[in-house]
């Protein structure tokens, strides 16, 4: 998992002009045609050297049974159902769908997963394979890596030729991920205090807060983490009396 994402985030696009290319809201790079893009393997390196570990695996999983919907036929409007995932803090790596939507003819069907923070994920399309299918077919993608689960699922399914038809059964989302914790250190130095957070999180955002008494509290600065999982500020407007610090995700 660690050496997946290293080789994702260090990557280096390949026809860059190309429109497929997406980058999600945790910084990865995809693309349909070349996923993450060419190895580079010397930025790999690099990028690993102070790499911060992932957590340990874990999964969040909904499912939507006995649904029966009829899906409209040569229509691109097709059908759509939501998913809310209440995971505060799980972050995505990868998202497995399984479709029970048995058709006549299953190469009429595009299937498309978007997550809260509105990326895409083709996870089929409309092609020239006939004869039934989607019995509990499982599609999977990466193309979420990094992002916050949390939120709401979309899954959009449409027809798109004409005929023949099917009906969709049920839904299983499968989100592969983890749940990373943030460390906030610092040091006092020349002329402020030196503040790091760490997370194996590149890309979250974080709100540096500061308080007084550790009862009210007050937003100090955004914190974004880089490749590495950390993020450095120097606070220079030190109080006489002691100053707190926390960080907290935002959402």
């Amino acid at each position: 998992r660690d050496v997946a994402e290293v080789l994702m985030r260090s990557a280096a696009k390949v026809n860059s002009n190309d429109p497929d290319w997406w980058t999600n809201s945790a910084g990865v790079q995809h693309n349909y045609k070349f996923g993450a893009g060419l190895v580079n393997a010397g930025a790999a390196v690099a990028l690993a050297t102070n790499w911060i570990n992932l957590a340990p695996l874990n999964t969040v999983r909904t499912m939507e049974t006995n649904l029966s919907i009829s899906i409209p036929d040569n229509n691109q409007s097709g059908i759509t159902r939501t998913f809310t995932i209440s995971n505060v803090g799980f972050r995505v790596e990868r998202v497995a769908l399984t479709v029970t939507a048995p058709h006549q003819c299953y190469g009429d069907l595009a299937i498309t997963l978007v997550s809260p923070s509105g990326t895409q994920s083709r996870l089929a399309e409309n092609h020239t394979s006939s004869g039934p299918g989607y019995e509990g077919w499982t599609l999977t993608k990466v193309r979420h890596w990094g992002e916050q689960a949390k939120g709401t699922w979309t899954v959009h399914i449409a027809d798109l030729a004409p005929s023949k038809t099917g009906t969709l059964e049920a839904l299983d989302v499968l989100i592969q991920g983890s749940s990373p914790r943030a460390f906030l250190s610092g040091m006092v130095g020349s002329g402020g205090q030196y503040l790091t957070l760490r997370a194996a999180a590149p890309g979250w955002t974080y709100l540096l807060e500061t308080s007084a008494d550790l009862r009210s509290w007050g937003p100090l600065r955004m914190l974004k983490l880089d490749l590495h999982g950390r993020a450095l500020f120097v606070d220079m407007n030190l109080a006489d009396h002691a100053r707190f610090y926390r960080a907290r995700l935002l959402q």
